[in-house]
């Protein structure tokens, strides 16, 4: 079974970024605002998805962009600037690009 990494642009120009196996249900999950963060951002766009073949190396993947260092990658990949990220203190927003 696969695991992916996901991040979500909200309504308020933040970037949610979590991990699950199934990206459709928890993408359902989120949009009819039954995780806490989320909900009261909606709506949500579904912005970028990686795969991988262990939780283990999703849940790095994740906890490696909440870092700072993942913050400047997301900025550069999606030319995001001054939003804010759950999970995470930094300021990200504007373009994004689906994938």
């Amino acid at each position: 079974m696969k695991y992916y990494v996901y991040l979500l642009k909200c309504s308020d120009n933040s970037i949610y970024i979590g991990h699950t196996q199934d990206v459709e249900k928890r993408m359902a999950q989120h949009v009819t605002g039954r995780v806490d963060w989320t909900k009261s951002r909606l709506p949500l766009s579904l912005i970028h998805t990686e795969s991988f073949l262990t939780r283990k190396e999703a849940v790095q993947r994740e906890k490696q962009l909440k870092t700072g260092f993942g913050r400047q990658w997301i900025r550069r990949h999606f030319k995001l600037v001054a939003a804010r990220q759950a999970g995470g203190v930094g300021q990200m927003c504007g373009v994004t690009h689906a994938h």
